[in-house]
C-alpha cells in the first residue's frame, strides 16, 4: 500500500509494506463459479498497479481471469503502469477506469507523491487508454487549493477522458497535523493560504463553494463533464 506520508497508518507496521496475495487468482476462480458477479470494482482501497506489479503481475492475471468468465471490471489507479494492461481492458466494452491525475505540476506531484508515477507518464497513459476505445474517467484527488490548477486539468484531459471529478481532502481520514506539516514544508509561499482554508471552518466551506461553481462552469465551457465531491470541514 502506498504511503504519502500523512495517511493514518492502518497497523503498526504503517503502510511501508506490500501484502502480496499469491492464492489471489486461485480464489477468485472459485468464487466466480458460486457468486457469478456481472461486473466488479478493481482498486477501491489500495493501488493494484504497485511496483510489485511489474515483478507478480497479479493484477493482469486477475484482469485475465474475469475476461475468460465474461465479467467487466472498473479499474481505480493512479499508475502509469496500467498502460501494460490495455489489451486486456479494451476487451470488453464495459470496463472503465478511474484515473487520478491530482496536478500538472511535476514538482506539486514529486512533493505530494514521491513514489508515485510522473504527471508525463500519466497523461500518456491517459491517451494511451482513450486511443484504444477505454472509457476513463479522470479522478482529481484530492483537489488542493491553489496546488492543483483546475482549468488547467480540465482542458487537458477534456479530449481524452469522458468525465473528470474533483474531490478535495477528507480530513478526517488522515493525520492532519502530518499533513499541514508536510504542506508548510513542502510549499512555504502559499503555507498561509492553505493553513487559513484548511484550519477554519467559515474559509474551508466557502472556497469550496466557490470552486465547485467554478469547476462546473469551466467544465461547461469546455464541454466536458464534471463533478464535485466536496466533504463538508472536519466531516
Amino acid at each position: 500500500r502506498a504511503n504519502n506520508g500523512y495517511q493514518k497508518k492502518a497497523s503498526r507496521h504503517g503502510a511501508l509494506f506490500v501484502e502480496i496475495k499469491e492464492n489471489a487468482c486461485e480464489r477468485l476462480a472459485q468464487e466466480l463459479k458460486t457468486l457469478q458477479p456481472r461486473h466488479v470494482l478493481i482498486g477501491s482501497t489500495t493501488e493494484v498497479y504497485q511496483q510489485a506489479e511489474e515483478r507478480t503481475c497479479l493484477t493482469r492475471a486477475i484482469l485475465e481471469l474475469l475476461n475468460e468468465h465474461d465479467v467487466s471490471y472498473t479499474i481505480m489507479s493512479k499508475s502509469a503502469l496500467i498502460e501494460r494492461d490495455i489489451d486486456c481492458i479494451k476487451q470488453h466494452p464495459e470496463n472503465t477506469v478511474y484515473y487520478t491525475i491530482n496536478t500538472l505540476d511535476e514538482n506539486v506531484r514529486t512533493k505530494l507523491e514521491p513514489n508515485a508515477s510522473t504527471v508525463d507518464e500519466r497523461i500518456h497513459a491517459l491517451q494511451r487508454m482513450a486511443a484504444a476505445g477505454i472509457r476513463v474517467h479522470v479522478h482529481v484527488s484530492p483537489f488542493l487549493p491553489i496546488l492543483s490548477d483546475k482549468e488547467a486539468l480540465i482542458r487537458t484531459c477534456a479530449a481524452h477522458a469522458a468525465s473528470i471529478g474533483f474531490e478535495n481532502m477528507n480530513m478526517k481520514m488522515i493525520e492532519r497535523a502530518s499533513f499541514m506539516g508536510l504542506l508548510k514544508n513542502a510549499f512555504p509561499r502559499v503555507n498561509d493560504e492553505l493553513t487559513r482554508i484548511y484550519e477554519n471552518n467559515s474559509a474551508y466551506v466557502s472556497y469550496y463553494d466557490q470552486e465547485r461553481e467554478s469547476i462546473m462552469e469551466l467544465g461547461q465551457r469546455n464541454g466536458m463533464a464534471v463533478k464535485c465531491f466536496f466533504y463538508p470541514f472536519d466531516s
